[in-house]
């Protein structure tokens, strides 16, 4: 039965979206594309049995709204996963996730108040959250070693930021264009920062 859903849902087009999507318990794992601009979905429920969300399986569901809650059971998040889902407001990121991918949230611009990622995340790809300009608050995770560039791009409303004692490295960009912050804490294990981490802030 797994199997059969797979196919199934790697098939479902634009025009088959409803408004309500709850995918069925005992499902690991939902493929590439499979909901990808999905306009009529509006709510979403994830099982607890999830492990893996693949490459662009929401992209594009732009009239997505609500809270987004990722289970606990989930590890992994592909590139562009939930890419330009413009109304999600609230986004609850599960203790179980290990990897972020590349513009998992991007555009995500209605996520509001605070963004807390679990200690269990250990690597946050390129463009992750950039452009998630309604967040006011970020907690980075304890796992962290690199922050990838670009992964906190325009973050207009964020006030403080504090980057645990795990991070070694920040790359180019890595919060650039943050024109809000009024304070940064670093720790004293920062090997590197890279080129324009933080330009453009304390505007």
């Amino acid at each position: 039965m797994y199997g059969i859903l797979i196919i199934l849902l790697s098939l479902i087009s634009s025009e088959e979206c409803t408004e309500t999507v709850i995918i069925t318990d005992g499902t690991t794992e939902i493929v590439e594309s499979a909901y990808e601009n999905c306009k009529t979905l509006i709510n979403l429920q994830l099982p607890d049995s999830l492990i893996k969300i693949s490459d662009k399986a929401f992209s594009g569901c732009s009239n997505l709204i609500g809270t987004l809650k990722i289970p606990n059971s989930v590890k992994t998040i592909g590139n562009y996963a939930f890419n330009g889902c413009s109304k999600i407001t609230e986004l609850i990121i599960g203790n179980g996730v290990e990897t972020i991918g590349n513009n998992s949230f991007s555009r995500c611009s209605k996520i509001n108040g605070h963004l807390k990622i679990p200690d269990s995340v250990k690597s946050i790809g390129q463009h992750s959250f950039s452009y998630c300009t309604s967040l006011t608050e970020l907690t980075l995770s304890n796992s962290l070693e690199t922050i990838n560039p670009y992964s906190f791009y325009h973050l207009e409303n964020i006030l403080h930021l504090t980057i645990p004692n795990s991070v070694k490295k920040i790359e180019s960009n890595a919060f650039s264009n943050c024109r809000k912050i009024e304070d940064i804490s670093l720790n004293n294990k920062l090997e590197i920062i890279g080129q324009h981490s933080f330009s453009f802030n304390f505007q």
